[in-house]
Order: C-alpha cells, then sequence, then structure tokens
C-alpha cells in the first residue's frame, strides 16, 4: 500500500512479501524531481525504493539495498512503468 502522510508530508509504503510474510515499511519523499523512500529490511540492511524520470504517463522504478548503512548501493530491481492508452 502506498500513500501521502497528510499530518507527515512523506510518502509512506506498506509492502508485504507474499513469499515470506515480511512486512516492509518505507517512507520520505520528493527530493529534486524524484521520490525516494527509506527503509529497513528484516536484516538491518538499508532500503531505498526511487521513482525516477516521473512523467505523465510514466516513471522509472528502483528498488535498492545497502548492507554498509547507505555506503554504497546495490540495485535489485529496476521497473519501467508506462500507462498506455
Amino acid at each position: 500500500m502506498r500513500f501521502y502522510d497528510t499530518e507527515s508530508k512523506d510518502w509512506r509504503v506498506i509492502f508485504v512479501v507474499p513469499q515470506s510474510g515480511k512486512i516492509i515499511l518505507l517512507a520520505d519523499g520528493a527530493v529534486g524531481d524524484r521520490i525516494v523512500l527509506d527503509g529497513v529490511d528484516k536484516d538491518g540492511s538499508r532500503l531505498r525504493w526511487s521513482f525516477n524520470d516521473i512523467q505523465t504517463n510514466s516513471f522509472l522504478w528502483r528498488g535498492e539495498i545497502s548492507q554498509d548503512n547507505g555506503k554504497t548501493w546495490k540495485i535489485e530491481q529496476i521497473m519501467l512503468r508506462r500507462h498506455v492508452i
């Protein structure tokens, strides 16, 4: 579930991993022309999900993980979302 928290002015995500039942919580907001969400995985690794190149009908989503407290990041997934009419 993704939603904008009007009280904190942050975007928030609650994501349930179906295979393991793990719950991931992420929050944050706009960084320039991107939306960047930060969280912590169950094993303590930092997570960063970002929405990049946001256009009227498309965006590029990146899911990254850091096991050294944000010094380096490894891309786990990239998705291009395009709405076609």
